[in-house]
């Protein structure tokens, strides 16, 4: 309500400058049968209030209407859905001939050509910094000119890096003397891949895979799981209705650890993460929140 009531006021004052200046205009033009037309931007206010309005009751219309089917749903149907989708949604086929192979290949051609992106992206600003650099050697110049190298030269290295393998060389160090249980446990597990992760679920351990780390953790040590689904409404600086974001992510808690890993993903591919680690005895907590 207080949102609402910030936008009214800020229509009011808009529109009612619009027509100020407009009355200003014919008067100053000696259009005294026109002035009747500067008023028409006020009556313009509770037009655009509905259909905000509108659209927002839609999307909660929606959103509820899917909560609603999903809360309907029994626990076998999801299942089903599941199975019928094996293949083609969530598990990938482990291509390397072990672990450390299969991890390069992920780093290499999952997210170094992300950071090569990146680092490409940054670097058409480069020829516009030197151009301001050239005709005004000022402070701002130099510090835009020295941001935009080194946001290029950095992204450039963190390709270099997934590239070579880096992180998946230090994770193999890392593993040292558990290296064998892990990999053996790597591979007779499922890959489920993401758009900002790899995740494996193996028989004892977990792998995970991203563009700024590789590591693990052992099933056992889980201490939660807990599967969020959260819908979070977007306003613009006049607090209307522009869009809703939703997002489903996994928070998974380790004994003894305050850090946590969130999985981001699609609604399938949770949902196979879920089973899998139901199957290895760990308790999957599901909450719904909204934001308004």
């Amino acid at each position: 309500m207080k949102k609402r009531k910030k936008k009214i006021g800020l229509l009011i004052l808009l529109f009612s400058s619009i027509s100020a200046l407009l009355f200003f205009i014919a008067v100053l033009m000696e259009r005294y049968n026109e002035l009747w037309f500067t008023f028409t931007p006020l009556l313009m206010i509770p037009f655009f209030l509905l259909i905000n309005i509108a659209e927002e009751k839609l999307a909660d219309k929606k959103s509820e209407s899917k909560a609603l089917k999903r809360a309907s749903e029994p626990e076998s149907v999801i299942r089903q859905q599941i199975l019928e989708n094996y293949e083609k949604n969530a598990f990938r086929e482990i291509t390397g001939e072990n672990m450390k192979s299969d991890l390069k290949t992920i780093s290499r051609w999952k997210f170094a050509p992300r950071w090569l992106f990146m680092s490409f992206s940054v670097l058409i600003f480069i020829p516009l910094a030197l151009w301001i650099y050239k005709d005004d050697h000022d402070f701002i110049s130099e510090i835009l000119l020295i941001f935009t190298s080194g946001i290029a030269i950095f992204c450039f290295v963190m390709a270099i890096i997934h590239f070579s393998g880096f992180y998946v060389k230090l994770f193999i160090k890392r593993a040292d003397e558990k290296l064998p249980m892990i990999e053996r446990s790597y591979m007779g597990g499922n890959m489920i891949c993401t758009k900002e992760c790899d995740f494996n679920i193996g028989i004892d351990y977990c792998v995970y895979i991203n563009m700024s780390e590789t590591g693990y953790f052992s099933i056992s040590d889980i201490y939660n799981a807990v599967l969020t689904r959260k819908r979070t409404k977007k306003y613009d600086r006049y607090s209307s209705y522009g869009s809703e974001k939703n997002e489903l992510y996994m928070c998974i808690s380790l004994k003894n650890q305050k850090h946590t890993y969130d999985i981001h993903g699609n609604e399938l591919q949770l949902e196979y993460i879920c089973d899998e680690l139901v199957r290895r005895g760990v308790k999957i907590i599901k909450n719904n929140l909204k934001e308004k």
